[in-house]
């Protein structure tokens, strides 16, 4: 199977500005190798922003890795590409239960348009 290298945006803190919205802070990106990438769905927005598209995927990441995921953002190669924002909070498989080499799927959300 054909893998890639993923680069990976962790969430650097959970601060919030007055109105309690979230202040987005990342640190310095890590390469995560080995990723198996899964595409997914598009969705075009419709009437109201002709040129909108939400693309979903699935990025499957190696059992090495043991990071916090939760609000990340991730840059992929081409053809997939850079600004993909992690959904939810990933969890791994149990170790029982993945045999293989990869173990926590990612979802994966993009709007562009």
């Amino acid at each position: 199977m054909f893998t890639v290298t993923a680069k990976v945006w962790l969430r650097a803190s959970d601060a919030v500005d007055i109105y309690g919205d979230d202040i987005a802070a990342y640190a310095d990106p890590v390469d995560v190798h080995g990723v198996l990438v899964v595409p997914g769905t598009s969705v075009e927005f419709g009437e109201n922003r002709q040129d909108g598209i939400r693309v979903e995927l699935t990025a499957h990441f190696p059992k090495e890795w043991s990071g916090d995921l939760r609000g990340a953002k991730v840059d992929l190669p081409a053809p997939y590409g850079d600004g993909w924002d992690v959904v939810g909070n990933p969890m791994p498989y149990m170790p029982e239960n993945t045999p293989g080499l990869w173990n926590m799927p990612v979802g994966l959300v993009r709007s562009d348009g």
